[in-house]
């Protein structure tokens, strides 16, 4: 992200979306299965399909499993595109809010968010573009 960008829908706290506030809330080394075992490539498809143990992959504080090594391998080439959005923080709350639960998920427009509760989930849904607006870069 270009440094003009922020995110907005931060419980009014903008500019707070830095991986330097997530990274004290979860020790090092460890990862949570996510989200639900499902494979992220076909989430991000809009199908809810369970991942294989054997074909799994870490990346940030997640593990994520796959139905098969091809979708493992889409998801090697962009994790950012695949993976949990925010780093694990709550899509609606924001980073402050402590990491999320990659139980609680939704996918919208093709990414993944989760949520610290379900009034977080069903706030986000309600208008998810306050949660995800940027503002245009200033410096291009």
């Amino acid at each position: 992200m270009c440094p003009g960008h922020k995110r907005a829908g931060l419980t009014g706290i903008e500019g707070l979306w830095t991986p330097i506030a997530l990274a004290t809330l979860t020790g090092p080394g460890e990862t949570q299965l996510a989200p639900k075992g499902n494979d992220p490539v076909a989430l991000c498809a809009g199908v809810e399909l369970a991942g294989k143990e054997a074909l799994r992959f870490d990346f940030g504080r997640y593990t994520y499993r796959f139905v098969d090594a091809e979708r493992l391998e889409t998801f090697r080439a962009d994790p950012e595109r695949y993976a949990i959005q925010r780093d694990g923080a709550c899509a609606r709350m924001g980073p402050l809010s402590g990491i999320a639960d990659p139980d609680r998920w939704i996918v919208y427009e093709g990414r993944i968010y989760i949520f610290s509760s379900r009034e977080c989930q069903n706030g986000f849904l309600k208008t998810p573009e306050r949660y995800l607006e940027v503002s245009p870069c200033a410096n291009p």
